[in-house]
């Protein structure tokens, strides 16, 4: 714990704009944005590893989403998203905030009460750190879901699902590989 740690605030600006097109088969949004902390909360490996205030951090960057209903079976959502978050007058970076992420789902009616979805991920290279390594750069990496739903009533639904169906390794944070397929 850390007794002196104070409240975060923030200030912030986004601008966005959204389309539809084909007649309204296709849309498309693009958002730009400024974020600005004030004491921002963040753990510090030390020693010792505690909460601590970064006075002031910064956070600038875009967001794209496209959806389209490529048929009335079959739809796809595909983001991307670039982030470039820096402590101000520092040279630190802060932990788990990859500057790039981005996916893809498609979505296909199989039939009225079946639905199936195919999902692509990417997350950036991330900075993050523990005691026991210290400062490291965890390597983007791309993942791969499908899923079915079967809703065999008005109140019941029958889920199967397989997640990183390419068995990519990876970890999300310091020591913790991802478990696999």
């Amino acid at each position: 714990g850390n007794p002196e740690l104070r409240p975060e605030t923030s200030e912030n600006f986004e601008i966005g704009v959204v389309q539809a097109l084909f007649e309204k088969r296709l849309h498309m949004s693009g958002t730009f944005f400024y974020n600005q902390w004030f004491n921002l909360i963040d753990f510090e490996a030390g020693p010792p590893p505690q909460l601590v205030n970064r006075s002031e951090v910064i956070s600038k960057g875009a967001e794209f989403e496209w959806a389209l209903q490529a048929a009335e079976s079959l739809s796809a959502h595909a983001h991307l998203t670039y982030t470039k978050t820096e402590i101000a007058g520092s040279g630190e970076a802060l932990r788990k905030r990859p500057e790039w992420r981005g996916g893809l789902d498609v979505h296909w009616q199989a039939a009225s009460d079946i639905t199936s979805t195919l999902g692509w991920f990417y997350v950036g290279k991330t900075h993050d750190s523990s005691i026991a390594t210290g400062d490291l750069t965890l390597g983007d990496y791309t993942r791969v879901d499908v899923s079915a739903i079967w809703a065999w009533s008005a109140n019941g639904q029958l889920i199967a699902a397989v997640d990183n169906v390419l068995d990519t390794r990876y970890e999300e944070v310091v020591g913790f590989p991802a478990p696999g397929i």
